[in-house]
């Protein structure tokens, strides 16, 4: 394939009948990868996904959504361009979703050449929602990183919803943060861009 999270090498001998294959997947990316993320039920509210999320899914595709959106990130290295696609639904993660650099996107505020994470749509069904319970933890943290978007997530709870720190050409695009202590937390950073989101009633600043 000319694309696939899941390439292998292998090496043949001309001289003899011999031939290896490599025991550990690499990235062959010649255009972007779409991955996708769903809670643990598959319904009609859904608009990515034709399955429940599970953590021993693939995650590339449709059929086989991981559970979190960490488990694709830990999985995969992610290049510029792809995007995660994150399903309706309820997520309650005990630990923030860490992006650092090895899952940037090009150093530009151009969304063909980020790094996505994408959410659902379907507002009317509640959209895709992070809900933390413990308010000491971060939805998001983008540490170190560059060329990132996220877009159309609801985020409650946290400490702060998206806490950048180290960062550059971040941008936020239809996010409601709500019940945090900070919407938007940045430090050390430059070229973020926040556009149509809702940052209200969280208890210190909206954008910090």
């Amino acid at each position: 394939p000319n694309t696939s999270p899941l390439a292998l090498w292998r090496a043949e001998s001309e001289q003899e009948a011999v031939s290896a294959t490599s025991e550990l997947n690499f990235v062959l990316h010649n255009s972007p990868i779409a991955y996708y993320v769903n809670d643990d039920v598959y319904d009609s509210t859904d608009v990515y996904c034709t399955a429940a999320g599970n953590s021993t899914n693939t995650g590339i595709s449709r059929d086989s959504p991981k559970r979190w959106i960490s488990e694709i990130l830990d999985t995969y290295n992610l290049e510029p361009g792809d995007t995660i696609y994150v399903d309706t639904g309820i997520y309650a993660p005990s630990e923030p979703t860490v992006i650092g650099d090895l899952d940037a996107g090009d150093a530009v505020q151009d969304p063909g050449r980020q790094v996505t994470v994408q959410g659902s749509t379907n507002t009317w069904q509640g959209g895709s929602l992070f809900f933390l319970s413990d308010d000491s933890v971060n939805a998001f943290d983008l540490t170190e990183t560059h060329g990132i978007r996220l877009r159309d997530l609801r985020i409650q709870g946290a400490r702060s919803g998206v806490a950048v720190q180290d960062s550059y050409f971040i941008a936020c695009d239809w996010l409601e943060n709500r019940g945090c202590e900070y919407g938007v937390w940045s430090s050390g950073s430059s070229n973020l861009v926040l556009s149509h989101c809702a940052l209200a009633d969280n208890e210190e600043a909206g954008v910090w």
